[in-house]
């Protein structure tokens, strides 16, 4: 199970092998579902519409959230490599840091490396 934090379709494209557990853009929902669901893998942006990323990972961090989460952003790398530093002062498991935009491979081939999980394309 997975939980998408600010998803949009290519996000949901990028999991359609697996069944994702919730999307939201919303911290409070976030932190509730990833109590509730116990997701593999949390996907998250640094920005999202009603808060920011670093909001979230405190929240998380505050529920001693197991989940490895894959942090994204269309800032340069140096924003990401804090959204990481912040998570993982806080005790949470950085697994994979993601620029965007991206490509579907870029995030499948993290997924499957991470997750032993396999992927197959649709042809389009």
């Amino acid at each position: 199970k997975e939980l998408i934090a600010d998803a949009t379709s290519a996000y949901e494209k990028a999991v359609a092998m697996r069944k994702v557990a919730e999307t939201t853009s919303n911290v409070d929902q976030a932190v509730e579902l990833c109590g509730r669901e116990c997701p593999d893998f949390i996907l998250m942006d640094l920005v999202m519409p009603d808060c920011d990323g670093f909001e979230l990972l405190d929240a998380l961090s505050k529920q001693s959230i197991s989940s490895k989460i894959i942090i994204m952003s269309g800032f340069d790398g140096r924003y990401l490599k804090i959204g990481q530093h912040f998570a993982e002062a806080r005790g949470l498991s950085v697994f994979g840091l993601i620029r965007k935009p991206f490509r579907l491979h870029d995030l499948t081939g993290l997924l499957q490396e991470g997750f032993d999980i396999t992927v197959h394309e649709k042809a389009s």
